[in-house]
């Protein structure tokens, strides 16, 4: 993450403790992208400055100095060896592919007459994406620079978006909160546009199989899209204040919602179904413990049951009953547990024990 305080932080998904602090940015963090293998993050700010990240290592590998322009949007190229930037300031509202090896611009690209919402390059690295507050998306070929296709908004201005996995469909927010589908190949470009938050769009994610979407308002929702039958699904309430980012994970299994109240929240998108099989479960061990009060799989599942609903108490008293009883007990659940609960001792055993299961990642 990114934030006011001119820093990037990486964080541990399981806990929530930040793991390193990226510092180097001389103002507010303006965008973020991150390698797929997560090992390198790209960072853009009010200080004129994009820098590249090592991000296990923590440190900075490399500054792309946008010569008295602020660089306020970037992105990683699929291929790994440009970034991309847009900056904001009249009357250099333009576009810069950076070389990451030499440090220095391959291409500048000029079009937007205001400010740039966002920048974002399609999956095959062939085509790159802007949209600005002049009411504009463009289109420009990755090799030459030249613009290749202009999209109008037909009404207020696009907001950040996004492009589907398959590079065939554009997500455009705007600043009214309405989303617009858009076949941007097609001749002409097929598009409609739904409506959706009560304001500005400030981020869209796709899933990798571009069944869903999901965008983040101002609104301080969340809303989870169905892209083929282009139609809101659910809108959450999502956090008190505006919600500046969303990003899904590549499973699409989760989403992760950063906000300004200052908080970061990943969500489990099989939660309810997770819920619905716990349930069941617990039905199974109640009527068990009617007859056997030291069943331990009972007991097992009634650990998991609570474990899952933050009884984190109760769910270790459970859970270590069972475990005695010789059931088999995730290691990984109990240090969670006993994380959330101080008790750091019994977490790290825990952990160590998942890891000797192959419970839990090694790093």
């Amino acid at each position: 993450s990114g934030g006011y305080d001119k820093d990037l932080r990486l964080w541990d998904a399981v806990t929530g403790l930040a793991l390193q602090r990226l510092i180097g940015h001389q103002a507010r963090v303006g965008d973020l992208d991150i390698s797929a293998d997560g090992r390198t993050a790209v960072s853009s700010s009010y200080d004129q400055v994009t820098k590249l990240w090592d991000v296990l290592a923590g440190r900075e590998l490399q500054s792309y100095v946008g010569q008295g322009r602020e660089l306020l949007r970037c992105a990683l190229m699929p291929d790994g060896r440009a970034i991309l930037t847009g900056s904001s300031v009249p009357p250099s509202r333009v576009l810069t592919l950076w070389d990451i090896e030499t440090g220095k611009p391959r291409m500048v690209m000029h079009g937007h007459t205001n400010w740039i919402t966002s920048v974002f390059a399609s999956h095959d690295g062939r085509t790159l994406f802007s949209t600005a507050a002049d009411g504009t998306l463009r289109c420009w070929d990755a090799e030459t620079g030249e613009q290749i296709q202009r999209l109008e908004s037909r009404g207020p201005f696009f907001s950040p978006s996004a492009v589907s996995s398959d590079d065939q469909l554009l997500l455009l927010g705007d600043i009214e909160g309405a989303l617009t589908f858009c076949k941007f190949r097609e001749s002409p470009p097929e598009r409609q546009r739904v409506p959706g938050h009560a304001n500005y769009i400030e981020s869209v994610a796709i899933t990798t199989d571009g069944s869903l979407a999901f965008t983040a308002g101002r609104d301080g929702k969340v809303i989870l899209w169905d892209v083929p039958l282009r139609r809101e699904i659910r809108t959450i309430d999502a956090h008190s204040h505006r919600v500046l980012a969303v990003a899904v994970s590549a499973d699409g299994r989760k989403f992760i919602s950063a906000s300004y109240d200052r908080t970061i929240r990943i969500w489990d998108l099989q939660r309810p179904e997770k819920y619905r099989s716990l349930v069941a479960e617990v039905i199974q061990a109640q009527s068990s413990l009617s007859d056997n009060p030291d069943d331990p799989g009972a007991l097992a599942a009634l650990g998991k049951w609570y474990a899952f609903r933050g009884v984190d108490a109760w769910a270790v008293d459970f859970l270590e009953r069972a475990r005695q009883g010789e059931a088999d007990v995730s290691g990984l659940t109990l240090a969670r547990c006993y994380w959330r609960l101080g008790e750091l001792e019994d977490a790290r055993r825990e952990f160590r024990r998942a890891l000797e299961d192959k419970e839990a990642p090694a790093h």
